[in-house]
C-alpha cells in the first residue's frame, strides 16, 4: 500500500495516461471506425480512468478531502474539454456529447473516490472506538 501512496508514481502514470489520451483523441481516425455513438461509451471509460488516476495523486499526498476530490474532478472536466475542442485542429469534430461523455466518467470516477474516503474514515473511527473501548475496560 505504501508503494502506491508515492505522489512521483501516481503523478508519473496520471501523465503518461493523459499524454497518451490526448495523442489518441488528436489522430484523424478513419471513417466508420466507431459505428454510431459507440465512442461515447470509450469516453466515459476513458474519462473515468483519468479521473480515478487524479484521485489517486490527491490520495497519495495524504489529503484526500471532499474538495481537493472536486478540484481534481473539475481538472480532469476542464482537460476534457480542452481537447474536444483542439480537436478540430487536426480535422476531427467537436463534440458537446462527447464531452457530456467525458463529464459523467469523470463524476463517476471522483464518486468512486469519495466513497471510499468515507469507507476509510469510518473504518478509522471504527478502529479507535475499538481500541478506546479495549483501554478502559
Amino acid at each position: 500500500m505504501k508503494m502506491l501512496q508515492k505522489p512521483p508514481l501516481a503523478i508519473g502514470t496520471t501523465f503518461v495516461y493523459a499524454c497518451v489520451l490526448a495523442t489518441a483523441t488528436h489522430v484523424p481516425l478513419p471513417p466508420d471506425m466507431l459505428p454510431g455513438d459507440s465512442d461515447k461509451v470509450v469516453h466515459f471509460i476513458a474519462y473515468l480512468l483519468l479521473a480515478l488516476l487524479a484521485g489517486w495523486i490527491v490520495w497519495s499526498f495524504g489529503k484526500l478531502t471532499f474538495g481537493r476530490l472536486v478540484l481534481a474532478g473539475l481538472a480532469v472536466a476542464v482537460f476534457g474539454a480542452i481537447d474536444e475542442m483542439t480537436q478540430p485542429l487536426v480535422n476531427r469534430h467537436m463534440s458537446l456529447y462527447d464531452w457530456l461523455a467525458d463529464f459523467a466518467g469523470v463524476i463517476v470516477g471522483i464518486s468512486c473516490w469519495n466513497v471510499w474516503r468515507i469507507l476509510a474514515a469510518r473504518q478509522r473511527r471504527s478502529s479507535l472506538e475499538q481500541s478506546a473501548t479495549g483501554l478502559a475496560s
